[in-house]
C-alpha cells in the first residue's frame, strides 16, 4: 500500500510534534495529555496520513496549553507546508480564541507579525494573524509597525487595518 504522509519533515514530521507536545505536556502541567496521532484515511490503495496540525490545532482550541505553544512555533515557521496557509490560518484563529496565552506566547506573536510585516511577508493566512494581534494588541512593536512601508497588495490592506483598528498609540480602537 502506498503512503502519502502529509506532515512535515525534520522537526514538523508527525513523530517530531508528537514528542515536543509530551516534553511541553510535562513541563507546563498538562494533566490529561493529548493523543495527537495523525488520522490515517484509506482509498484506492493509497493510505493519506492527515497533519498532526490538525490534532493540535483541535487541542488549542480546547484550551490545551502544549498545544498553544505547538501553535505559536508553528507561526513562527518560515518553512512551506502541505496545506501550510490553511494550518496556519487555523492556527492564528485558534490562538485568538485561546483563553491564556502567556505573556511570552503574546511576545512572540506579536514579533512574528510585525516582522512579517516590515518585511513585506505578507501571506493570504496574515488576514487571521491580523485578528490575532488585533485581540493581543502591538505593544512594543507599534512604531515597527507604523514605520513599516507595504511592499504589495496584501501588506497594504494590512497597513489599513492596522490604521483603522489601532489608534496612533497602537491601543485598539472600538469596534
Amino acid at each position: 500500500m502506498e503512503v502519502r504522509d502529509q506532515n512535515g519533515e525534520g522537526r514538523w514530521s508527525a513523530d517530531q510534534i508528537v514528542g515536543r507536545y509530551r516534553r511541553w505536556a510535562a513541563k507546563l502541567g498538562v494533566s490529561q495529555p493529548r493523543d495527537l496521532s495523525p488520522r490515517v484515511y484509506e482509498s484506492g490503495g493509497v493510505s493519506w496520513v492527515a497533519p498532526v496540525m490538525e490534532r493540535v490545532i483541535e487541542g488549542i482550541e480546547a484550551q490545551d496549553v502544549a498545544c498553544a505553544q505547538i501553535g505559536v512555533e508553528f507561526m513562527e515557521e518560515d518553512q512551506g507546508f502541505v496545506f501550510g496557509a490553511i494550518l496556519k490560518s487555523n492556527a492564528a484563529r485558534a490562538l485568538r480564541r485561546f483563553q491564556h496565552l502567556t505573556d511570552e506566547q503574546i511576545d512572540r506573536i506579536r514579533r512574528r507579525v510585525a516582522t512579517m510585516y516590515a518585511t513585506g511577508i505578507v501571506p493570504r493566512e496574515f488576514a487571521q494573524y491580523l485578528r490575532l494581534i488585533r485581540r493581543v494588541g502591538p505593544g512594543s512593536y507599534w512604531a515597527q509597525i507604523v514605520d513599516a512601508e507595504p511592499k504589495n497588495y496584501l501588506a497594504k490592506r494590512a497597513k489599513r487595518y492596522f490604521m483603522a483598528g489601532f489608534d496612533r498609540d497602537g491601543r485598539p480602537t472600538a469596534s
